[in-house]
């Protein structure tokens, strides 16, 4: 995300298996993807158009032309590798409708979400 890190500690997750802790593997993206992932969540932020929180996290109404619909995915690739312990859906409803990402986890993923990404509190 924002290059910060956030640490939690590691804990048994749903599977109770021992779950990845909450921190951002800055490694996970060569130098040129961690630039063009900054300039990727620049423009998915200009595309949300309504932010609903949950109960582990958040989803967001995402613009719903296929450019659109590109830029998650191309987010949610490089996310996925710098932040292992976020659980990603992309959901595109039928008949041109509404299209939601939402990014959930374990406990206090929700509070990681609105430190990276500057969300002063949810609306």
């Amino acid at each position: 995300m924002t290059g910060r890190l956030f640490i939690h500690e590691t804990n048994k997750g749903r599977t109770g298996k021992m779950s990845l802790p909450i921190v951002c593997n800055l490694n996970a993206l060569t130098p040129k993807d961690r630039e063009r992932h900054g300039e990727v969540t620049e423009q998915l932020r200009t595309l949300v158009r309504e932010r609903r929180e949950e109960v582990n996290g958040f989803s967001f109404r995402i613009a719903t032309d296929a450019s659109a619909i590109m830029t998650v995915s191309e987010f949610i690739t490089r996310e996925r590798l710098c932040c292992p312990f976020l659980d990603f859906s992309l959901k595109v409803i039928s008949e041109n409708g509404e299209v939601w990402l939402s990014m959930t986890g374990k406990e206090r993923v929700k509070e990681f979400l609105i430190a990276e990404l500057n969300m002063k509190e949810a609306r």
